[in-house]
C-alpha cells in the first residue's frame, strides 16, 4: 500500500506496489519535466485520469486569490489579481508550477 506524499504515490506505481493512487496533477508535471531522472521515470509510469467529467465532476484543489475586506491597498490588490489572469502570467504559472491556467486562451506544455 503506497504511503507518503504525491511523489511517493508515483514511485509506488512505478515499482508495481499499486495500480492506482491519488495525487495532485501538478506534481506529475514537476516530476515529468524536472531535473531528477528517477522522478521522470516514475512520472512516465503514471497515466493521469480525471474521473467522471460527465455529471459528478472531479475533486480539485485550486489556487485562488482575494482581497481582504479592510485592505488598505484594494486598488493594488485588484490590479495584481487582474494581472494574474492575463495570458503572460497564466502561461508562466502553468509552465513553472504545472497547474492548469484559468484563462481559456492560454495553453501550457503537455495540454
Amino acid at each position: 500500500k503506497p504511503q507518503g506524499n504525491d511523489r511517493a504515490q508515483a514511485k509506488a506505481i512505478f515499482q508495481g506496489i499499486c495500480d492506482v493512487a491519488i495525487m495532485n496533477s501538478y506534481y506529475y508535471g514537476q516530476m515529468l519535466f524536472g531535473d531528477k531522472p528517477e522522478q521522470r521515470e516514475w512520472a512516465s509510469a503514471v497515466n493521469l485520469v480525471f474521473t467522471n467529467q460527465d455529471d459528478r465532476g472531479n475533486h480539485v484543489n485550486i489556487s485562488g486569490g482575494g482581497v481582504a475586506k479592510h485592505s488598505q491597498n484594494k486598488d493594488h490588490a485588484i490590479a495584481f489579481l487582474e494581472f494574474l489572469t492575463m495570458p503572460t502570467a497564466q502561461y508562466l504559472y502553468g509552465e513553472i508550477n504545472y497547474e492548469y491556467p484559468v484563462n481559456p486562451a492560454v495553453t501550457v506544455k503537455g495540454q
